[in-house]
């Protein structure tokens, strides 16, 4: 019985120990660094996104929410709570963001499960101009977008995604 009793307490000890959810020094990990790069984004944009996730790890989603995640068609209705009245509703737009970019910070989402996320992206792909960025055609932001419904549901199943267009 004491050894069960030891092991029991060791076990718990060490899953504590290693387990993200009951180490909060882990959730600055759900944030993308300062040195991430989105491919083909100029520097404005840079700057804006880098911004933006300075204030996602001031403002952490939290649990049971539902996410708008996109560009500056989502950052400018940052008023979701009081345009829905829910009490409930994040905004994760960033103005000038790219496919690529949300892609870069889905970690938080996934972290916290929530409710629905809603993803409206892939305007400021096409913005550039297309010599230099010949790259980015449709297919690209398209197979972005479902990459990112598919990270999204594999990390947190339960969760409903609609993708606005």
């Amino acid at each position: 019985m004491k050894l069960f009793l030891v092991g029991l307490v060791l076990f718990f000890f060490v899953s504590i120990f290693f387990t993200d959810c009951s180490n909060p020094r882990n959730l600055e990990n759900i944030y993308p660094d300062s040195t991430i790069v989105i491919k083909y984004q100029d520097e404005y944009q840079d700057g804006q996104f880098h911004k933006r996730v300075k204030e996602f790890e001031k403002y952490p989603i939290g649990f049971d929410r539902i996410v708008f995640l996109g560009n500056s068609i989502t950052y400018s209705l940052r008023k979701w709570s009081w345009k829905l009245k829910s009490n409930n509703i994040v905004n994760r737009g960033i103005s000038g963001d790219f496919s690529e970019g949300i892609q870069k910070r889905l970690d938080e989402i996934i972290y916290y499960k929530p409710v629905a996320v809603f993803i409206l992206i892939g305007i400021n792909d096409f913005f550039r101009d297309s010599t230099v960025s010949m790259y980015v055609t449709p297919s690209y932001v398209a197979n972005n977008i479902i990459a990112t419904a598919k990270k999204i549901k594999k990390g947190t199943p339960k969760t409903k995604i609609y993708l606005q267009t």
